[in-house]
């Protein structure tokens, strides 16, 4: 006598197999699978639809314990019906499933090793577990196996056979051979066999219960608050990003400080000199200034303090409204830290106090008696004696920043990194810096005596040297915030541009569905497209991904991300399509049109013994949601409990992938042979019509299985859209630097008009007309700003190369151009508005006051 171990289901999972040998012994226990098979040949004759059994030789006595793999034992009754003797050739034709549920007919040709008696006591129908729609059932003609069934071949015999014996095997194989050639993802034995007399069924009850573990039926036991507390804990941290943000912000309020202060120090140059003639040290009058601007430091960081708690709570009133998208439906509460105000308050104050102490310095060099008289020659001493060009600081500075932002560009960098994007940006900043020391050693040579002035606009261009100070100081303010507000902008994302690429974020799909039950058929077959009356006629293709659900790891979810969904797709068929563009791969000399084999590349376990797999994914994703990068290795556990890890083998620029890992449908079906079907589809088509009508095709066939399709260019704009609604934030930090910027050149055009009211005055009264001397002022200080404009925009594109170089998407170039335009042309106009003003009254009067 002997006990199975059966299930419901079919086939038993492996790891129960392996406790049930461990509990009632390996070495007198059999695994039996047990198959249908479509028909059994020999010669001329047929067997039709016909249960195989295979299975050891410990406990049946039927099958010889050197039973070959090529060697069948058939029953007499199957011997009768084919002449079967032995020795005999016979052939198994049967279905093996693919996926998508497709099947295919293989056929295996074995040797008649033996004939066995049906009616022997060993042979009944406990070897076939409960096919549904087989057992139950009285004739052979009311089948329903779940797969083809021709009723025309079953004979009369077959249903005599049926209604005596039931599913009873006709023929035994050896079990190494039955699970070679039918074994699926849902596992290889059907039954397990062992003596009574090994083990009583209370003890092997209770051993198996010992044995077994909730993750071997498919339970995973997570700490949910554990994991709940590292997704918050090591979530981006976006006050590091706005500080980087805002440093450019911070370069022109010091700038914007140094000039004001300066301006006013020079108001007061009288009393500094009688101060200094009465033999005040230059260190204590500067002491006298740091103490003044030491109040005005401290009032203006308090402010400083109120406007950005102010800025703070209007970027969090807009993350609920016009910037919601960023918010991606959180709710922000408002969190200070008195520790942080202490800590910008006292920075703030300090720089500002550096600042007034350099322009202090810088005056307090003037001779008294220079100071006293006030006038040019305040500025003329404060810019020194003219040094040969190789003792000056501008082209020292100037060179160690080309080279240096050379050192950035062409230093080896992995491509698609925030380290390459940082070094980029390294650059940008480096030659905005090395710009300005140009624009500094250009002034110089606008100052090379005998130069021609052959018209006004020459003229105004010779007056921007007079105080280069004041002038470089524009051009540097006007290219920080150009730079700042372009580079920025120049991420923005558009899904719809160039969609129909394959390298582009949509890998050139035309729609991307998800359903909430899994779609067990091919839809690129014949027999999934009969079945959901699907167009044929239409050039499409579906890329199917079956779905393991884990974290939210897309720009959606602003906390650490632990497990992301996994997509398992056909790795030859996303390989012939070859969509998206590669940032990053782990064998760096395969190009792109290769880089998804690396999906079907075996992978040796990790040092800890993990069984790892390759995975792609998003770099996005990789890099904030979950702080990864190429190489590293992400822990998953299948349904067993087993664990496993994926292995981060290549990153994808900006995808509709976000939040995901990519890996072959092969290995997804070895880790987790229980998800059948599938969830996640990329609709491909020969133009945008035929992929909106399939699409509604599929949505309508498939509505009972949850199917929703939105066109990819918009699935990929909702992922876009954080990033752009960041960026519309980082953009008023830019936008209020260029304000700054602007402010600076309004108060430089003022202050050197005031300044020159006198020679405006001599001028007019020698001839020049007003009008002259307006174009003149303007011409002065245009040049400076269109200098400052062209300088940051140079920069900004070296800045961003690696996008304007990108596969994958392209610069948003109208938005930039507009933007950049409307700043060159608002600069104009500023100009304009400020001479205009500070040119009324008579010019006559300011000459009289001399």
């Amino acid at each position: 006598s002997l006990w199975q171990l059966s299930t419901a289901r079919i086939f038993i999972d492996p790891a129960i197999v392996e406790k049930a040998y461990s509990v009632a012994g390996a070495e007198h226990s059999d695994s039996v699978l047990t198959y249908l098979v479509n028909s059994i040949h020999h010669g001329d004759k047929t067997t039709p639809y016909s249960m195989v059994a295979a299975s050891g030789h410990r406990t049946n006595g039927i099958l010889p314990a050197d039973l070959g793999p090529g060697e069948i034992m058939v029953t007499d009754w199957l011997a009768e019906d084919l002449g079967l003797q032995n020795g005999d050739a016979i052939k198994l034709e049967y279905f093996v499933v693919g996926s998508g549920r497709t099947l295919r007919e293989e056929t295996t040709e074995f040797t008649v090793r033996g004939i066995v008696p049906i009616d022997q006591p060993q042979i009944d129908q406990s070897w076939t577990p409960e096919f549904p729609g087989v057992l139950e059932v009285d004739s052979m003609d009311e089948w329903e196996p779940g797969i083809p069934i021709d009723n025309d071949r079953i004979r009369k015999k077959d249903d005599l056979y049926w209604q005596e014996y039931r599913a009873t095997p006709k023929a035994f194989i050896a079990i190494e051979t039955g699970q070679k050639l039918w074994a699926n993802r849902f596992g290889n034995t059907t039954s397990v066999r062992f003596p009574v007399t090994a083990i009583s069924e209370a003890d092997f009850a209770a051993g198996m219960k010992k044995q077994l573990s909730l993750g071997d039926l498919g339970w995973i036991i997570r700490d949910l608050p554990s994991e709940a507390g590292a997704a918050v804990a090591n979530s981006f941290d976006f006050g590091q990003l706005f500080a980087y943000m805002s440093f450019f912000l911070i370069v022109a309020a010091l700038i914007l400080t140094g000039l004001v202060f300066v301006f006013g120090i020079e108001q007061r140059a009288s009393q500094i000199g009688l101060l200094m003639s009465m033999g005040f040290a230059p260190k204590r009058v500067r002491r006298f200034f740091l103490a003044e601007a030491t109040l005005l430091a401290v009032v203006g960081a308090l402010l400083g303090l109120l406007g950005g708690w102010i800025y703070t709570r209007l970027a969090l009133l807009g993350m609920s409204g016009a910037w919601q998208a960023a918010a991606t439906g959180i709710e922000f509460v408002y969190h200070l830290k008195p520790v942080s105000l202490m800590i910008a308050f006292v920075i703030t104050v300090l720089m500002a106090l550096g600042v007034v102490w350099f322009s202090s310095k810088l005056v307090t060099r003037v001779q008294p008696s220079h100071l006293i008289a006030g006038g040019d020659a305040i500025g003329q001493e404060i810019g020194g004696t003219p040094k040969p060009v190789l003792r000056t600081w501008s082209l020292w500075i100037g060179a160690i920043s080309l080279l240096a932002a050379m050192g950035c560009l062409f230093a080896p960098k992995v491509p698609g990194t925030m380290a390459e994007q940082g070094m980029f940006f390294g650059a940008g900043f480096l030659l905005t810096i090395a710009g300005v020391c140009a624009c500094a050693l250009g002034l110089r040579r606008l100052e090379r005596p005998g130069l021609a002035l052959t018209s006004i606009a020459a003229l105004g261009r010779q007056n921007s040297v007079r105080r280069k100070g004041r002038s470089l100081a524009v051009i540097g303010l006007m290219a920080s915030g150009v730079f700042m507000v372009t580079a920025i902008n120049s991420f923005r994302l558009e899904g719809q541009r160039g969609a129909e690429r394959r390298g582009s974020g949509t890998g050139g799909f035309a729609f991307v569905g998800e359903t909430t039950l899994p779609v067990y058929e091919d839809l690129n077959s014949s027999q999934g497209q009969d079945k959901y009356a699907l167009d044929k006629e239409t050039n499409w293709t579906a890329l199917q991904f079956r779905v393991s659900d884990g974290d939210d790891a897309s720009c959606l979810n602003l906390n650490r991300a632990q497990r992301p969904r996994l997509l398992g797709v056909d790795a030859t068929a996303i390989e012939k399509l070859d969509p998206f563009t590669f940032s990053q791969t782990a064998d760096s000399e395969k190009d792109d049109a290769s880089s998804w084999s690396l999906l079907t590349q075996p992978l040796a376990a990790s040092a800890d013994g993990l069984p790892v797999i390759p995975g792609v994914i998003d770099m996005n994703t990789a890099t904030y949601a979950l702080q990864k990068g190429l190489g590293d290795v992400i822990e998953y556990e299948t349904t067993s409990g087993e664990k496993f890890g994926v292995q981060l083998v290549g990153l994808l620029e900006t995808s509709l992938l976000q939040g995901s890992i990519i890996v072959s449908e092969k290995d997804f079906i070895a880790e987790f042979p229980d998800a059948g079907g599938y969830r996640y589809f990329l609709l491909d088509s020969e133009s945008p019509e035929a992929g909106k009508s399939v699409a509604e095709q599929l949505s309508r066939m498939l509505g009972d299985r949850g199917l929703e399709m939105i066109p990819a260019w918009q699935r990929l704009n909702e992922f876009n859209a954080v990033q752009n609604t960041y960026l519309s934030i980082f953009s008023t930090l830019g936008g209020l630097g260029l304000l700054l910027g602007t402010i600076g050149l309004a108060v430089v055009v003022g202050r050197n008009v005031l300044e020159r009211r006198g020679q405006l005055g001599l001028m007019q009264a020698v001839g020049f007309t007003r009008k002259s001397l307006a174009r003149m002022v303007l011409d002065e200080h245009w040049f400076l700003h269109v200098l400052g404009v062209l300088l940051g925009v140079s920069a900004a594109l070296v800045a961003v190369l690696p996008k304007i170089l990108s596969r994958a998407s392209s610069l948003p170039t109208g938005l930039l151009i507009g933007i950049n335009g409307a700043i060159l042309i608002g600069g104009l106009i500023f100009c304009g508005l400020a001479a205009r003003i500070v040119l009324r009254g008579s010019l006559v009067d300011a000459l009289r006051s001399e």
